[in-house]
């Protein structure tokens, strides 16, 4: 829903966690723009956005501050629906990067093999089929965060999924394809069988690893920073219960808000970390403030 760039927040690009009323079209938001396709078919639900491989709405998003060069780095959340029917063999790239106004995409992203009871991810520097295949195969409706990079200089794309640092397994195309920068991400949707659908939410774009793996808001990024080492996981939260965390035992206060800026949780505890208890709050998106020691933190939670 907003968007910082390199001078204002580091190295991050983009942050967006798609907090937009249910029904949305994206192309319709400030930042992204219809690429190609079919207009207003991406749409919002429930904080996240659905691409269907039966669409045809390709959606960019052209980096505020200019096109950059090097390594470029994108991730997000990303849950693939089990499709009614499990077959077919036309594998289409759903995510990517491009210069501004070149079709020299690169880093292309895509569901590249699939079972009855799961998929493997496949990523391409390149080509517009998977070069190379994760190794592990991910479970149907499971929520996976994924991170691509891409390198301008050298050629090659890189995959992580679910990595806790850069020194993560991963997979890196050997097929180099340089290009003189990078301005934009793209959400691609194509004609494909099966039909995937994928559900994704809390994207970053950054210069570094650690830009991108962790999730955070652009409004409440500088604020976020303040706590060393805040932490929330997991999210979306799925059982109820969720945990805050930070690299001090100071006490700190937390509060909860709906996306109508009313409190429906609030509390307190000493020490690195808690499990907080959201049973009683109602499913949907939520905003969590912590405070600690003077500073401020603040996130977008999930909740079903």
């Amino acid at each position: 829903m907003t968007l910082i760039t390199a001078v204002s927040f580091g190295q991050v690009l983009i942050s967006e966690d798609f907090t937009y009323a249910d029904g949305t079209a994206l192309n319709s938001t400030d930042n992204w723009s219809q690429f190609s396709g079919t207009a207003d078919q991406v749409l919002v639900n429930s904080g996240a956005i659905q691409l269907m491989d039966s669409n045809s709405e390709d959606l960019e998003y052209v980096f505020p501050g200019g096109p950059v060069t090097g390594d470029v780095y994108f991730s997000f959340d990303i849950t693939v629906t089990k499709p009614a029917v499990v077959t077919g063999t036309d594998f289409e790239y759903f995510a990517h990067l491009r210069p501004v106004g070149s079709f020299s995409f690169k880093a292309r992203l895509d569901v590249a093999e699939f079972t009855e009871t799961g998929f493997k991810l496949g990523i391409s520097s390149g080509t517009s089929t998977a070069e190379l295949l994760l190794g592990t195969e991910l479970g149907y409706s499971g929520t996976y965060r994924v991170v691509v990079r891409y390198s301008t200089t050298v050629g090659d794309a890189e995959l992580w999924v679910d990595a806790t640092d850069e020194s993560s397994t991963s997979i890196t195309t050997t097929t180099l394809s340089t290009v003189d920068d990078i301005g934009a991400f793209v959400f691609r949707q194509s004609s494909a069988t099966p039909d995937f659908l994928h559900t994704i939410d809390n994207l970053m774009i950054g210069k570094t690893f650690n830009d991108v793996l962790v999730f955070e808001a652009a409004t409440a990024s500088l604020k976020n920073n303040a706590i060393e080492g805040f932490a929330t996981y997991p999210n979306p939260i799925t059982n109820n219960t969720f945990t805050i965390t930070s690299n001090s035992s100071s006490k700190k206060e937390f509060a909860i808000f709906n996306v109508l800026g009313k409190q429906v949780l609030s509390s307190s505890f000493s020490g690195v970390k808690s499990n907080i208890d959201v049973s009683t709050i109602s499913t949907g998106i939520y905003i969590l403030k912590v405070t600690e020691a003077g500073k401020t933190a603040t996130k977008k939670l999930v909740i079903r």
